[in-house]
């Protein structure tokens, strides 16, 4: 997933990944920081880290880039919602409080929301629950809008995500895409969706004009 902030009037960007050393998550800037490594930021390309950030390790091999020959894999592996790690960039550029103060919108968008299972105390059951919590991502979101509450409050951070099992669909499962439709229409009809959604446009567009006047 590439996460995009907006510093003065320059565009930045970084996309997470995890480390096939550490299993750490890693982010491949397209910017200078203090807590990347500089040989990546002067040598990995785009498409090395559109290819690092999608190589989710049950379909595509990790990728090796940098001078190193580091590996690479899928970024979801440990930060499936990268929310946490979009604020940390954005606090080390910008400064807390006026992130704070000056956020015009944060928009999140999930992936469906998986279905609440029981607890398999089975061998197999508890790997595949340890591999979930590795994955969540509404854990993270709910956890993050609790932190942030006050821009919720304001109306400047929004997280839409299609509930009600379109979690529970695999990478693979291409012949579901009609369910993911249909679900996905159903979410975006709903009241409170759309009710979401008008507040959200209305804030984009008053950053426009802002943007535009300046």
């Amino acid at each position: 997933m590439v996460s995009c902030i907006r510093k003065l009037a320059n565009r930045v960007s970084f996309v997470c990944c995890t480390s096939g050393e550490t299993s750490t998550t890693a982010l491949l800037r397209s910017y200078h920081s203090t807590r990347g490594a500089n040989d990546l930021y002067r040598t990995v390309r785009i498409w090395e880290a559109a290819r690092a950030t999608s190589a989710a390790s049950t379909f595509f091999d990790p990728i090796q880039i940098g001078e190193n020959g580091q590996r690479f894999l899928d970024g979801g592996t440990v930060a499936n919602n990268p929310v946490r790690q979009l604020w940390g960039e954005a606090v080390d550029m910008i400064d807390q409080q006026a992130l704070t103060n000056d956020l015009n919108c944060l928009i999140s968008i999930g992936t469906g929301e998986p279905s609440y299972k029981g607890f398999d105390d089975t061998v197999m059951g508890i790997v595949n629950t340890l591999s979930s919590i590795a994955t969540e991502t509404e854990e993270t979101a709910n956890s993050f809008h609790q932190e942030q509450s006050r821009l919720f409050d304001k109306r400047v951070c929004y997280r839409y995500n299609v509930p009600r099992g379109m979690g529970d669909i695999g990478l693979a499962e291409t012949e579901q895409r009609a369910a993911i439709k249909s679900m996905t229409d159903a979410y975006l009809q709903s009241e409170l969706i759309q009710s979401s959604m008008r507040s959200c446009v209305r804030v984009l567009k008053q950053r426009q004009c802002t943007s535009d006047f300046a």
